[in-house]
């Protein structure tokens, strides 16, 4: 889990009740006394950064527990984050028929450069599509 601010209660279920032991990736902004909390009540919790998370220094913490595969779901904020810091190298985007309308975007803001994206598979159930996409370095076309 990534969490800037390390906001994951220690009784969550996530962590209290965790089949494995949870991996909280936070930053040194995030609350001393819940990443410590958290980590008595069982979190592994990584330090990666120090005003935001740093998500390529976790990737390398990460790697260095063996885990060396990340799914991540997130809102808009943390896949600008992750697209800018260059470390998606795949998107998993579901699409169910219902517009909504309001403010909400995939996105948090504009990106430096675009994501390039090439289309990998595209599957559809009930009318709901699911695509995957590779998602280019940075800078390449």
């Amino acid at each position: 889990m990534v969490s800037r601010r390390a906001s994951l209660a220690p009784d969550d279920r996530l962590v209290a009740g965790a089949v494995s032991p949870t991996v909280l990736v936070t930053c040194e902004a995030a609350d001393p006394d819940r990443r410590a909390a958290l980590a008595e009540a069982g979190a592994r919790v990584l330090v990666c950064g120090d005003d935001d998370v740093d998500l390529p220094l976790a990737l390398d913490r990460l790697a260095e527990l063996g885990i060396e595969q990340v799914l991540c779901e997130g809102g808009p904020g943390l896949l600008h984050s992750a697209l800018t810091a260059g470390v998606v190298d795949e998107l998993d985007l579901s699409i169910a028929p219902a517009l909504v309308g309001g403010e909400a975007r995939l996105l948090g803001g504009a990106l430096p450069d675009p994501a390039r994206l090439r289309l990998r598979q595209v599957l559809e159930e009930d009318g709901t599509l699911f695509a995957r996409y590779a998602v280019a370095a940075p800078g390449a076309r």
